[in-house]
């Protein structure tokens, strides 16, 4: 396999472009010339199988060098197997609803914060403006304005309180107020209140994974970080937050994969200071040093834990 650390998303960016294309060449190669074994390498890893453990017993013999020929061959004269399928078309149930003025404008704020057209700025602000002019609580305006312009911390948070009072039965604004406060009672509750009110919402479970962990409730951290990551399966927090709780509950070498994972699923454009937090958790993680491990006394006692320095 092609090998990589936390140093993939430094550097470069064409080493990361380079080391994707080659991947992808590698797996194409695998498939279309030994598709029985990477059935079987797939599936391996489906089942939380260590991914070099799974490699070598799912291609044995399959050496550097052979690897290397094979991609060589395969890139200058291979053919690969394309397979159709009939699926039925999917039963959908459309939903009209009428939105606000406010709903709408904060629509367009968001879409315009996507930064895909040049100058989104000021009209961005704009639609922000009118929005909140006709709900001050808003939540999606809110958020677009909190991301777009800066202010004090204290002014979020009195914001988004006034978003939860306006809108007590809107997950987002618990979400929103949740965010931005430090740790506590308070935030413990919006939380709470938030997985309440949207049992299957990726973010909501993802604090509430964390705020589990950060209370000493371990199972429950990775009830919820499992859910969270099942929904949002390629977001680089979820997949962190699962990485932290595998951790806390002593599952040592998923977490380290996974953190790893956060890592490679980090999209362009990811702050160089979030990209540095992830690489050393990841060196932490691989090093064992965020692990909580399970050890048995020599004596032959009950078990005790070691928790993370």
């Amino acid at each position: 396999m092609l090998k990589m650390g936390p140093q993939y998303m430094s550097g470069n960016p064409g080493r990361a472009w380079a080391f994707e294309t080659h991947s992808w060449l590698l797996f194409h190669y695998l498939a279309n010339t030994h598709p029985a074994e990477t059935e079987a390498f797939l599936g391996r890893l489906q089942a939380r199988m260590d991914p070099v453990a799974a490699f070598a017993q799912s291609y044995p013999g399959m050496s550097e060098q052979r690897i290397g020929e094979g991609v060589h061959a395969y890139l200058n004269g291979g053919k690969y197997l394309q397979r159709f399928f009939s699926v039925a078309e999917p039963e959908v149930k459309i939903a009209v609803r009428h939105l606000s003025s406010a709903e709408t404008h904060a629509l367009r704020a968001r879409l315009l914060a996507s930064k895909m057209m040049p100058g989104w700025l000021r009209p961005a602000r704009k639609e922000v403006a009118l929005a909140l002019a006709a709900d001050p609580g808003e939540p999606e305006a809110l958020a677009v304005d909190f991301e777009i312009t800066e202010r004090p911390l204290a002014d979020h948070i009195e914001r988004a309180r006034n978003a939860v009072r306006l809108h007590p039965y809107d997950a987002r604004a618990a979400l929103l107020l949740a965010e931005r406060l430090p740790s506590g009672g308070e935030r413990h509750l919006a939380i709470e209140r938030a997985l309440e009110l949207s049992q299957e919402d990726p973010d909501a479970l993802r604090l509430g994974a964390f705020d589990s962990l950060a209370g000493g409730r371990f199972p429950e951290g990775l009830d919820r970080a499992r859910r969270a990551q099942r929904l949002a399966a390629t977001d680089p927090r979820a997949l962190d937050v699962l990485a932290a709780a595998l951790a806390a509950n002593g599952r040592c070498a998923e977490a380290s994969q996974v953190e790893q994972r956060a890592l490679e699923v980090l999209p362009d454009g990811t702050p160089e200071t979030t990209v540095r937090q992830l690489q050393e958790r990841a060196r932490e993680m691989a090093g064992g040093s965020l692990c909580v491990r399970p050890v048995v006394e020599e004596a032959g006692g009950p078990e005790t834990t070691k928790h993370p320095r």
